[in-house]
């Protein structure tokens, strides 16, 4: 794993416009980690198909679903 002292050399070889796209990356990468940490898992499609609990199983659903992959 490389730590920014080694990073640094090379990116300050680059011209200025590349230079602050590798900024403009780096700053995307620190949103997206922080985002993806503040993120809640969300379960509202749970009893989404309840109104089938009745007249199917889950080997039917599987079936009904390797029909809808063809």
């Amino acid at each position: 794993m490389q730590s920014i002292e080694t990073i640094e050399p090379i990116v300050r070889q680059l011209p200025p416009e590349l230079q602050q796209e590798v900024i403009d990356y780096v700053m995307n990468l620190a949103h997206r980690a922080k985002t993806a940490q503040r993120r809640s898992l969300k379960l509202d499609w749970a009893g989404g198909l309840s109104y089938l609990a009745d007249t199917t199983n889950s080997v039917d659903l599987q079936h009904k679903i390797s029909t809808w992959r063809i």
